[in-house]
């Protein structure tokens, strides 16, 4: 998604003065309006080679971005103006299109009708008002209609009814990051801060998986590829929800 700053000045000065009478409006609107004219391209430092950004997509960098467009993703500050920008898309499938079960997080969404007819018929509809009021585009590859029995992809995710799997994307960074910690301890023993290291991070996806109905593939990867050596070192606890160190492994 790419912001129109102009669009979301307006918008937001409008929230901010309509709606917030604090003492503090005008240093609230000065302060925003810095944040979203702040051009983060001008002036920035770049740690590493830039050549090692040759991978990245144009549409996820803002060096390709057009003029007056694009807010940081890093920024705690994108993410609530995101949701400003959209909150119109939100009031026209709720109220102008009358659409009761819908739902969206920043810029990815899911419609839930029980006529697949009208949900297609809704896209078109959604694509004109998108490029109209917001000068946004929907992504041609990320648009799934299928049958609720299938599962629809959101959020990294596969919702079904009555529970949620965790998708491919999860599980296979899962997976590389044992495959990172197996390499680990090929020719040494783990230090303290790799052992560390090793919890922070497995423990982080565990964290993830847990929320979904993963138990037996995350119980399986970890037993079939982790190496003896860390075995030695972690155990499992409450439920295969996290890793924790024995006290011989902290010393």
């Amino acid at each position: 998604m790419v912001i129109d700053k102009r669009i979301l000045w307006a918008t937001l000065r409008e929230l901010i003065t309509t709606h917030y009478q604090q003492a503090d409006k005008e240093s609230l609107l000065l302060l925003c309006n810095k944040i979203i004219t702040n051009n983060p391209m001008k002036n920035c430092i770049i740690k590493g080679k830039r050549s090692n950004w040759n991978d990245l997509p144009p549409d996820k960098s803002l060096f390709y971005s057009a003029p007056g467009c694009g807010l940081p993703i890093g920024n705690l500050s994108s993410q609530i103006f995101a949701n400003v920008y959209l909150s119109a898309l939100d009031h026209y499938i709720k109220h102008d299109l009358g659409l009761r079960y819908y739902g969206r997080f920043v810029d990815d969404f899911v419609l839930v009708h029980e006529d697949s007819h009208y949900l297609a018929s809704l896209l078109p509809r959604i694509g004109d008002f998108l490029k109209s009021k917001l000068k946004l585009t929907l992504h041609p590859r990320k648009i799934y209609l299928q049958h609720y029995s299938k599962g629809a992809p959101f959020l990294g995710v596969v919702l079904k009814p009555h529970c949620v799997y965790a998708g491919r994307r999860i599980k296979g960074n899962f997976y590389d990051a044992i495959t990172k910690h197996i390499a680990v301890v090929k020719d040494h023993k783990p230090t303290k801060e790799e052992q560390m290291a090793f919890l922070c991070s497995i423990n982080a996806y565990l964290g993830i998986l847990s929320r979904y109905q993963t138990y037996r593939p995350r119980r399986s990867m970890l037993k079939k590829h982790l190496s003896i050596w860390w075995w030695n070192l972690m155990f499992f606890s409450n439920g295969c929800a996290k890793l924790v160190a024995k006290q011989r492994a902290v010393r």
